[in-house]
């Protein structure tokens, strides 16, 4: 649906939904019950909604409007990481407001959502407490930056390691001390790195390679492994993790997907470049917003705790983009295949 306004062409439609399904974590991660899963629900359906807020006039203007904020919000309730997506739909707005002015309440309204959403929860965590039921703050923020920015035992860069579950014990579940001890330790890591500048040169390229090399983004690791104790019940799915990932189709799904996420890299490089040189018309919102999206994701975690699974909602996004590229490169060949034979 998002396709069909960026750019109104069947083929890039069935591109799309050609792309969608052979890229691996939108088919794995359909029974995964994880916040990404369902925020990445809500957020395109904000997107949806506020292109068509963007191509619509009058009172359906308002509601589609209404609808995003609504829904940038739910995202942002179910996976506070979504907060990228919703800051790139607020700059979206805004740019809009020079070619109409009204924009502004859409922009102070989908800013409103991060912080309308935490007090809400706020306000629930205290009707829990006046009911003598004894809730934390929660574990602070700080803390999966400062996980960021380390090595886990495996000798990872920035994967998950329990620095910030384990800190929060060790402080009796206080958020306030945890957070000072989160400071503290993130204080001596910063002037670690400052100090060894190649080390931090060497862990930072590592740190992205390892987030956004695995082609499938976790989304087959997150299924029912037999090691985890996972039970399979269909053929089809005992093919694919028989032998603890020497399964030939595994492996075929598994290098099959490196071709699928270039192609949506090289492809989008390639409508944005067409887009920019002018040779080409696309729904330019949606554009920047993708754009944007992925830039924000990639640059948020180089720093934050990451995984590859965090990531594969920012190449998604760039799915109806690379179908326009794709589409584009496509259509030069063929003209220039039909060129050759008529002469």
């Amino acid at each position: 649906m998002i396709s069909n306004i960026v750019y109104k062409n069947t083929v890039v439609q069935n591109l799309t939904a050609i792309i969608s399904v052979l890229f691996a974590p939108l088919l794995f991660n359909t029974l995964f019950v994880y916040g990404n899963v369902y925020g990445l629900t809500f957020l395109l359906g904000a997107v949806y909604t506020q292109l068509l807020s963007l191509n619509k006039k009058g009172k359906k203007r308002i509601i589609y409007g209404i609808c995003t904020v609504i829904l940038a919000g739910m995202a942002y309730l179910v996976k506070p990481n979504f907060e990228i997506g919703i800051v790139a739909i607020a700059i979206v707005y805004f740019l809009a407001i020079f070619r109409e002015k009204r924009y502004i309440i859409l922009v102070f309204g989908t800013l409103l959502v991060i912080p309308t959403v935490n007090v809400t929860l706020e306000k629930m965590y205290s009707h829990e407490v006046n009911k003598n039921i004894s809730l934390s703050g929660g574990v602070p923020k700080i803390t999966y930056l400062v996980m960021g920015l380390n090595e886990t035992s495996d000798g990872r860069i920035g994967w998950y390691s329990g620095y910030n579950d384990q800190s929060f014990l060790n402080n009796d579940y206080n958020a306030h001390k945890t957070e000072k001890v989160a400071k503290k330790d993130l204080r001596k890591r910063i002037d670690y790195l400052k100090k060894h500048k190649t080390y931090t040169r060497k862990i930072f390229v590592k740190k992205v390679i390892s987030t956004w090399t695995d082609s499938t983004y976790q989304s087959i690791w997150n299924g029912p492994l037999p090691t985890w104790g996972g039970k399979i019940n269909t053929d089809i799915m005992r093919i694919i993790y028989i032998k603890d990932g020497e399964s030939k189709l595994y492996k075929f799904i598994r290098y099959g997907s490196v071709v699928i996420v270039w192609t949506i890299f090289l492809f989008s490089i390639i409508c944005t470049l067409l887009y920019l040189m002018g040779k080409m018309n696309i729904d330019e919102n949606y554009l920047l917003y993708a754009v944007i999206f992925f830039i924000g994701g990639f640059l948020f975690h180089t720093f934050w705790e990451t995984k590859a699974q965090y990531m594969y909602q920012y190449t998604a996004s760039l799915i109806p983009v690379a179908s326009v590229g794709l589409y584009k490169v496509m259509d030069f060949i063929w003209n220039r295949i039909k060129g050759l034979r008529s002469k």
